[in-house]
């Protein structure tokens, strides 16, 4: 456990927040006075204000502009919910950054990432658990995604902070078939029409290139699965170099510690990856649907890259010496 290089810690950061811009709401259509108004006045100022938010700067002159103008036309937001708009997380999330940036976490920066549906959740619950120093994360009354959670799922914001952290940076990716993957997604969301299952494909292939990024330690969702927190903050520990900062217990469980940490959704049965008996034949039925979408040429394809991926360790728990 060390400090962080200056420059590898704002190379991080920034790659966190690449993935943190929440495009504004739709706008209904308008007519007359009032398209003129928002096409020339409301949007060009919401568009600054959020440019100099992402570039970590003050929104001033446009943020009191935009609140002003809103303000004659009876909006009643306050304009606390609106220096932070346009940021996952909100303010929140900026001091996350600044965390990172002026060395406030310990080296190296351990980030869980991979495809949806894949364990990240229960190995996020175990770094939660046992290395809070190493993770950008703050505790927050209101329930948000932070700057540590939200980019896990995009493989752009995990590569760019694996390129640019070196040794700082230390990331452990889940790992799942993708016909596994899409049917929890089809269980997790609620229904067949909720998935496009060649959007998704395409978004499982974008990770694979990252996997043979030096410092991205790649475990199965099947070691995942079938390992106890204990035993999987002892493989974080291994791969990463990071010794526990705090004791997990030999009858702690991923449910109890979801639920101590306020994090996760463990009770639910279409949402957690938890072993759930009622999950069993939903999943079976969406697996069989995902199949049929791709085909069978495709689902060998697929199936040739997950064998191909080289895992930190494989499915059975076997360290590999790659």
């Amino acid at each position: 456990m060390g400090q962080m290089e200056p420059a590898a810690a704002r190379r991080m950061a920034d790659g966190l927040w690449s993935a943190m811009a929440v495009e504004p709401d739709e706008m209904p259509p308008s007519t007359g006075v009032r398209a003129l108004w928002r096409t020339s006045v409301y949007q060009p100022l919401e568009r600054a204000s959020r440019r100099r938010i992402l570039a970590h700067r003050s929104p001033e002159p446009f943020l009191s502009l935009r609140c002003a103008t809103q303000a004659a036309s009876g909006d009643g937001w306050r304009r606390s919910e609106r220096r932070f708009q346009g940021v996952m997380g909100g303010e929140a999330s900026e001091r996350e950054y600044r965390m990172l940036v002026d060395g406030e976490v310990q080296a190296p920066l351990i980030m869980v990432a991979g495809y949806p549906r894949s364990g990240t959740t229960s190995l996020q619950t175990v770094v939660r658990a046992a290395f809070r120093h190493h993770i950008p994360e703050l505790d927050t009354a209101e329930d948000r995604f932070s700057l540590w959670e939200y980019p896990k799922h995009t493989p752009t914001a995990i590569a760019s902070l694996a390129s640019g952290g070196g040794s700082d940076a230390a990331v452990v990716c889940a790992v799942r078939s993708f016909v596994d993957c899409a049917a929890s997604l089809v269980v997790g969301r609620g229904g067949t029409h909720l998935v496009d299952v060649a959007e998704e494909q395409a978004r499982w292939e974008a990770w694979l290139g990252l996997y043979a990024i030096s410092n991205v330690h790649v475990i199965a969702f099947e070691t995942i699965r079938a390992s106890t927190p204990l035993a999987l903050a002892g493989l974080v520990a291994r791969l990463t170099g990071s010794e526990p900062e705090e004791s997990i217990s030999p009858d702690d469980t991923f449910a109890g510690l979801m639920h101590a940490l306020g994090k996760g959704d463990p009770d639910s049965p279409q949402q957690s990856n938890l072993p759930a008996p009622r999950r069993a034949q939903a999943l079976a039925d969406a697996r069989t649907w995902v199949l049929e979408q791709i085909g069978l040429e495709t689902a060998a394809r697929l199936a040739a890259d997950y064998s191909a991926i080289p895992f930190s360790i494989d499915p059975a728990g076997t360290e590999d010496p790659r």
